[in-house]
């Protein structure tokens, strides 16, 4: 119920539902394929028109957001839906053939000037054919806000897993959020949203002996949990104990509704079997490695590891969690 809860929830998210109150960053992005623009909004620091002029802007005056099949377009004299007729990859980075959706005549682009890792410097907006380009800067995070987020946020390279059953006990906090049914919109998370996903287990030892025995002067004491993970399935029945493992990935977040409201929703995802795979054609820094696992129910979640077998991305309820450096 509450998993069906939160992906109901999710399914109301829009381009406005997630208005930035923060610009979007250089270092926020790597955009490495054109389908990877697909439901991000930039929100410049900067806007000059070229020859002429150049003001700092406040978060959220102007925003761009990028659809498959249209470009949300915020600012005062642009403001707008554009379809998006083509992307074209070129020697600076893409290049988006635009059409006013209302007025086809209204024909233009929007230029991604990309940096040497592949993430947006600047974005340059041409509304029709007879209108000069206006260029818009990305914003520069400062040191002290790239340090706190760090710190906070889980890196693509920092937490590797050794085999799968590693995973058990460890935990990340994801950096940005794909919503994959509304669109494909990317959300940045921020420290407020408290998201993060848990791999838990648990073990109990269940005492098997008839209380007979239990009772017998000198009856040996249960072994502790880490003593009995030491043992084989025969020497555990032996003593007439047996282990009973949960295992389960628990997703946290703070959700915000428009009435200004806000809840700290859980899911659990109670896991029954791990499998892994191997991509080996994956790029050098892409997803090589995919553990699935399988849950009680019949449904499945999946966990994304780079070629280095370190942690990278988490799908499931509907979602993609990337982590930082993504």
């Amino acid at each position: 119920m509450l998993r069906n809860l939160l992906f109901i929830i999710f399914l109301s998210v829009s381009f406005s539902g997630l208005a930035q109150e923060d610009y979007s960053y250089i270092s926020d992005r790597k955009f490495k394929d054109p389908t990877d623009l697909m439901g991000y909004d930039f929100v410049p620091g900067i806007m000059e028109i070229k020859g002429e002029s150049q003001q700092e802007l406040g978060a959220g005056e102007y925003s761009f957001g990028v659809t498959q099949a249209n470009l949300f377009v915020k600012g005062e004299g642009i403001e707008g839906v554009y379809s998006i007729n083509n992307i074209n990859s070129t020697d600076y980075g893409y290049k988006l053939l635009l059409m006013n959706a209302r007025n086809p005549t209204i024909q233009g682009h929007l230029k991604l000037v990309l940096n040497n890792r592949a993430q947006v410097d600047a974005l340059i907006f041409k509304r029709t054919t007879n209108e000069q380009e206006l260029i818009f800067y990305q914003a520069q995070m400062s040191e002290d806000q790239r340090n706190e987020e760090d710190a906070f946020f889980s890196g693509r390279w920092e937490q590797e897993l050794e085999h799968q059953d590693s995973i058990w006990g460890m935990a990340m906090r994801p950096f940005l959020r794909i919503h994959e049914a509304q669109r494909g919109i990317q959300e940045r998370l921020k420290f407020g949203d408290s998201t993060s996903i848990e791999f838990i287990q648990t073990v109990k030892i269940i005492d098997k002996r008839k209380k007979k025995q239990k009772k017998v002067e000198g009856a040996e004491p249960l072994p502790t949990v880490a003593e009995a993970l030491m043992m084989e399935e025969e020497e555990l029945k032996g003593l007439g104990v047996k282990l009973k493992e949960r295992r389960v990935i628990k997703v946290r977040s703070i959700v915000n509704y428009e009435d200004g409201t806000s809840e700290d929703l859980v899911i659990e995802y109670e896991v029954k079997k791990m499998t892994e795979r191997e991509d080996e054609s994956a790029a050098p820094d892409g997803e090589r490695y995919q553990i699935e696992f399988e849950l009680d129910k019949g449904e499945s979640v999946y966990l994304y590891l780079t070629p280095k077998r370190t942690l990278s991305a988490f799908e499931a309820g509907g979602m993609r969690y990337l982590l930082k450096g993504y």
